[in-house]
């Protein structure tokens, strides 16, 4: 007797649903109003590896197309499954990976500039990394960052101390002042400091509370924030301190203001509780790398490959004031994160 073409069709149907079940949760779970749970939290911030994760689990679905007898649940399972592994691999290849791989000294050498904001198509350079609590030896880091001229560093996971004795040691004490710094939960470690070029003529922002682990500077070219946002490690079922402390981070760079905002935001693009409070432009996606992830850096004692990691380090520009023109992943010696520099083309029409 031949199954009627309902009873043929419900497998099929069963494993639509399934794939579609499966794959909205795992890939898209901001999409379902999940963006504060914790476990799709985690999951967003891992697409790169999700989607390489997914993409192994059809082709070993696949297989069971060899059986006559699942060949219709697994024809919707797989149809649907791959629909939504590419829409998640399109996103990815739509941020880019991009991404040089060499440090910027390594690279042409930097044409002289103009003082920031001072002529039509001047530089303004900037840095954020993550060097990690306790570690005292990313000299490189500050050298490689020197050698491209950056104008701006935004240090997360460091102290006063190391700072002065790192800028010391490499011979830039000169070359940047320590504009502003913010003890996070009150470890002295664990500080956000932001080092600014004195040409800028930073001022501390001090005229209001700020979000956590944030520190601002006024300068000639307009405000730079440094931030450090709280991580999702909440051992309960909703993210809320996380969220509070990204969404805060965020809303400080708004366009029009002439605002940057840097750091370790300990999100992605695909959380919108980063994107969804801010009208900035990310600079690595807009410079085609932000699908290269910065943290990890390391697992154990290997490298992390980059494109499997969480984009969580950012910069935030003002797309009315800055314009993102070339951009570095850079390795941070004894970190789990890769800092990010920036070189802006500044609007000098703009600057207040």
């Amino acid at each position: 007797m031949t199954p009627d073409p309902e009873t043929r069709l419900r497998p099929v149907l069963l494993g639509a649903l399934l794939a579609v079940g499966l794959g909205l949760v795992a890939l898209f779970p901001d999409a379902l109003g999940l963006h504060t749970l914790s476990g799709a939290v985690h999951l967003s911030a891992l697409r790169g590896l999700v989607t390489l994760a997914a993409l192994g689990i059809l082709l070993v679905a696949a297989g069971g197309l060899l059986s006559r007898r699942s060949r219709p649940f697994l024809t919707g399972f797989l149809g649907f499954g791959a629909v939504l592994v590419l829409a998640s691999g399109g996103i990815l290849l739509g941020r880019g990976y991009s991404d040089p791989g060499v440090p910027a000294a390594e690279t042409q050498p930097f044409a002289p500039a103009a003082a920031p904001g001072s002529a039509p198509g001047s530089r303004l350079t900037v840095l954020t990394a993550n060097v990690l609590i306790g570690n005292a030896g990313y000299e490189d880091l500050l050298r490689e960052a020197a050698a491209a001229q950056a104008d701006v560093i935004a240090l997360q996971e460091t102290s006063p101390a190391i700072v002065e004795a790192v800028l010391e040691r490499t011979g830039l004490s000169a070359e940047y002042e320590v504009a502003a710094v913010s003890i996070r939960s009150g470890v002295d470690t664990a500080a956000t400091i932001l080092l600014v070029n004195p040409a800028l003529e930073p001022e501390e922002i001090d005229g209001g509370p700020l979000p956590f682990a944030a520190v601002g500077a006024r300068t000639n070219v307009g405000d730079i924030y440094a931030v450090h946002t709280y991580a999702p490690i909440d051992r309960s079922i909703r993210q809320f301190n996380w969220w509070r402390s990204v969404s805060e981070s965020a809303k400080l760079c708004t366009t029009g203001a002439g605002t940057l905002v840097v750091g370790d935001f300990n999100a992605t693009p695909d959380h919108r509780t980063l994107t969804g409070h801010t009208d900035c432009t990310d600079a690595a996606t807009a410079l085609g790398m932000g699908a290269v992830g910065t943290w990890p850096q390391t697992v154990g004692d290997r490298e992390w490959p980059r494109g499997l990691g969480a984009a969580i380090d950012h910069q935030l520009f003002d797309p009315q004031r800055f314009t993102a023109h070339r951009g570095w992943i850079l390795d941070i010696p004894g970190s789990d994160h890769r800092g990010v520099l920036v070189e802006y083309i500044v609007d000098a029409a703009r600057v207040p």
